[in-house]
């Protein structure tokens, strides 16, 4: 697994517990399996109240199964089709598969706090129920959230006894009744319980008190521990529906007992109690300097107000963030989504008070990040603008300073206006100079590039002589059912997919692409009924991209229009691959630019006078052609491995594009040396590509 956060649930009552809301059946037990499979649970925990007996009852189910299986397939014969019974038992068997299940126990001290305390799944079970009748319960007890006896051990006592087993011990409702936060008085005895190595986590509701001991135990030195303790979210359910409603997210090896102690080693970067991207991103927020950022808990009346002059003044000043759904002091409580209504209510009073911001120009930005038990942090992002805006009839403009809100004063005002004009006429005025120098240096180049394009063209040939009649072939020449099909692949792999009997074009496509999955090879997809041709074909799409392929294809648009295609005759110099790279080469953009001002080659007028090197067959000429053909066979391996990952990030692109750059810069060179170009020739063809915004690649 590398590493990945996968999610928990490892406080779970099961019928065993008496306050279980369900029937004691075989399949409840099993209904609380289908739920963690339902929601993606990799690792859940069985913790009945003082008793090991619930997660006796799933192992004994599982054996059951796994004999019942035996016995069925060794009285039927090979030859007899697959009997229904073994079908049900194998989805019910499934339901063990990728889920670890973890012995436990919510164990009541005597101090009335309930610790959940979670053994390796290879722990005898026979010395689980030891560490619980030694605790000071026996089975007249198991399962009962109130025992009516007094247990042996406080918090201190289970902390010592448990150091004889492997297990992980945490405080299953530390800022509750049942807690150690609340339930012992602060002193030395809480101190100790907290710095105790032996407790691995606390589970907490309130974000703002676990703020505070987590503020308590790093800055008073009674409390420092010399592990970081991790702090928790879990259900606690006491029915199948209840379990997942919250979870943690745990960064693992692999889906083991000691993977998930070793996240517990290190639970800043392990462990989480909110989705690990959003996690990420909202922390991010909070944390960066850099970002004025404020939290405000909901869209009530008092903040409401103060969320209009949050979204002035940041607007005022240089831009910022909004947290709805965290308090002044940054805890994440969330807004409530547990009505379908407030879904939509919560975007609708944002637009609203957007509205009535006088002339917020910037459009309305707005992220909802999910939390657990139906709730969410919004996070409203606002620009500034160069305009300053205040609240419709409220007279006063908002600035951010020392991260508060604060009426400006008309010396500040009459700075920012002065400041912001002065920016904005310089940034006029370099935007005219860049384009009028600009402009001078394609004319300057214009008259350099005179002797290079007449030195080409005296050593060049026709394309249309060894290449066979171009064809305009049409496109959405499928049926309606056809192409529903391949709008639902399209859909779900936009970049297309390694192999396929039709190409997928855009209606226009620009010849020179910057950050592109393809470049070289069309987008594909498969239709069963479609036949083709095992033919190497290039493809011109209007705008003037080029594509190779080694198959003819009959072709799928989104817009009706024609693709111009065409084939070389058998020539040993002149291949697909070559005349492809050609087509897609600087020089052969520069020289478009330079003789019909425009690169779209599907046009007649273009198409019509394309000019190839005439390539003799010299020894040099050879290798480079050949160079060449080996550079485009590695463009197409890289492009089909692309298309390959599932979901690709921003960091598989940006490694893809770099190597698609490094790649098609090569062929570049290669085109050079085949024309015969000095490097003062190819500073002047760049130069012009540069001075015409077409995309390099970077050497």
């Amino acid at each position: 697994m590398s590493n990945e956060f996968i999610k928990a649930d490892l406080h779970i009552h099961t019928p065993a517990s008496k306050c279980y809301k369900g029937k004691d059946t075989d399949n409840e037990y099993l209904n609380l399996l289908r739920k963690a499979h339902d929601l993606n649970i990799n690792i859940i925990a069985i913790t009945d109240h003082n008793s090991i007996e619930g997660y006796k009852r799933i192992v004994k189910i599982k054996s059951t199964l796994i004999e019942k299986k035996r016995l069925i397939h060794s009285n039927i014969s090979p030859n007899d089709k697959i009997h229904p019974d073994i079908e049900m038992l194998n989805k019910e068997l499934e339901l063990f598969d990728n889920l670890l299940i973890l012995p436990g126990v919510e164990f009541e001290t005597k101090n009335g706090v309930h610790l959940l305390v979670v053994f390796d799944d290879h722990t005898p079970i026979e010395l689980i129920s030891k560490f619980i009748e030694d605790g000071g319960y026996d089975c007249a007890q198991y399962g009962l959230e109130s025992p009516s006896i007094l247990p042996k051990w406080d918090i201190l006592d289970l902390f010592a006894e448990s150091k004889k087993y492997d297990c992980i011990v945490i405080d299953a409702h530390t800022d509750s009744n049942k807690g150690i936060y609340n339930t012992i008085p602060s002193g030395t005895y809480r101190a100790n319980c907290f710095k105790s190595s032996q407790l691995s986590g606390v589970c907490f509701k309130s974000e703002k008190q676990k703020n505070q001991l987590a503020q308590t135990i790093s800055q008073a030195k009674e409390y420092q521990r010399k592990s970081t303790l991790a702090f928790l979210k879990f259900s606690d359910a006491h029915c199948a529906n209840e379990l997942g409603r919250n979870v943690s997210w745990f960064k693992v090896e692999d889906h083991s007992f000691q993977s998930l102690r070793c996240a517990f080693d290190n639970s800043p970067e392990s462990i989480t109690t909110e989705p690990p991207k959003t996690s990420e991103i909202l922390n991010k927020l909070i944390n960066d300097k850099a970002i004025d950022t404020f939290g405000l808990p909901n869209l009530r009346k008092r903040n409401k107000e103060r969320f209009k002059r949050l979204l002035c003044a940041l607007n005022n000043s240089k831009g910022g963030y909004i947290l709805l759904g965290m308090d002044e002091e940054k805890n994440k409580n969330g807004l409530d989504l547990s009505e379908a209504k407030a879904r939509k209510e919560y975007p609708e009073e944002i637009r609203k008070c957007f509205r009535e911001s006088v002339r917020i120009t910037n459009p309305l930005s707005y992220q909802i990040y999910p939390l657990q038990s139906d709730k969410c942090i919004i996070t409203v992002h606002v620009k500034q603008s160069d305009d300053l805006i205040g609240i419709n009839n409220d007279g006063k403009i908002y600035l951010i300073e020392k991260s508060k809100v604060v009426a400006a004063t008309a010396k500040q005002i009459q700075d920012i206006v002065e400041e912001r004009v002065t920016v904005r006429v310089n940034k006029n005025i370099s935007k005219k100079i860049a384009i009028v120098e600009s402009q001078c240096s394609i004319i300057k180049n214009y008259f350099s590039s005179i002797p290079i394009i007449k030195m080409f063209e005296r050593r060049s040939m026709p394309l249309r002589r060894i290449i066979a009649k171009p064809t305009l072939l049409e496109s959405k020449k499928i049926k309606n059912d056809g192409l529903s099909q391949i709008n639902k692949i399209i859909g779900k792999n936009p970049n297309g997919t390694k192999d396929g009997n039709l190409l997928y074009l855009k209606s226009k496509t620009s010849p020179r692409l910057s950050h592109a999955y393809l470049r070289m090879s069309p987008v594909r997809v498969s239709i069963k009924p479609i036949k083709h041709k095992k033919t190497e074909t290039i493809y011109v799409v209007p705008g003037g991209a080029v594509f190779y392929c080694n198959e003819l294809l009959k072709v799928y648009t989104d817009n009706q229009f024609v693709i111009l295609t065409f084939s070389p005759i058998n020539h040993k110099l002149y291949s697909a691959k070559l005349i492809s790279a050609f087509l897609k080469s600087s020089f052969f953009l520069w020289y478009c630019i330079n003789k019909f001002d425009s690169m779209d080659t599907f046009r007649p007028v273009i198409f019509k006078n394309i000019l190839l090197p005439d390539i003799d067959a010299s020894p040099s000429n050879k290798t480079l052609v050949k160079s060449i053909e080996v550079l485009v066979d590695e463009i197409l391996a890289i492009e089909s491995k692309f298309l390959m990952i599932k979901e690709a990030s921003d960091k598989d692109i940006e490694a893809h594009n770099s190597l698609a750059d490094e790649i098609f810069r090569k062929i570049d060179e290669n085109i050079y040396s085949l024309i015969g170009l000095s490097q003062a020739d190819i500073g002047i063809v760049e130069e012009c590509l540069i001075g015409n915004n077409i995309y390099l690649s970077k050497k």
